[in-house]
């Protein structure tokens, strides 16, 4: 190997290292703390749940396990809004995530029914729009006729 192959091989290694760098998660470095809870609905625990974590420009998803435990890997710290689903049954929590992290409980409710709906319909509006036609004689009218220029 001559001294050119080895300058080549560093600086290939020196790039690769850069780039290595610079696809680290942004927040590489910044506190983290770790969410885990559990999922019930009617005291019960609940398997199968999909868990979505909204929050610090991210968004990660987990599923309750068969006692209704999860746990999403380790999360920079602020306020996530934490939704749960399964079938008809909802639940929407906002988790300040600090330093000690945090174990939440969920509960699960079923969806509202809504009984009666009434839908009225308006009558069409013509002749609505804002097209207006000038002609020269209207445009020589207007105080600012002699502003721009010619």
């Amino acid at each position: 190997m001559n001294v050119r192959s080895i300058r080549r091989l560093g600086v290939c290694f020196v790039l690769l290292w850069m780039q290595w760098r610079a696809a680290a998660p942004a927040f590489a470095g910044a506190p983290i703390a770790v969410l885990c809870g559990r999922v019930t609905a009617a005291g019960k625990p609940v398997a199968g749940v999909r868990i979505s974590l909204n929050g610090n420009d991210e968004t990660v998803r987990t599923v309750s396990d068969a006692l209704g435990h999860f746990a999403f890997a380790p999360l920079p710290l602020g306020t996530y809004d934490l939704t749960a689903e399964r079938d008809n049954l909802r639940a929407h929590v906002r988790v300040d995530l600090g330093s000690d992290g945090a174990t939440i409980a969920v509960a699960l409710q079923p969806l509202s029914e809504i009984h009666d709906v009434t839908v009225y319909r308006s009558s069409t509006v013509h002749g609505s729009g804002s097209d207006v036609t000038l002609d020269a004689l209207d445009l020589e009218r207007f105080p600012y006729v002699n502003s721009f220029p010619s």
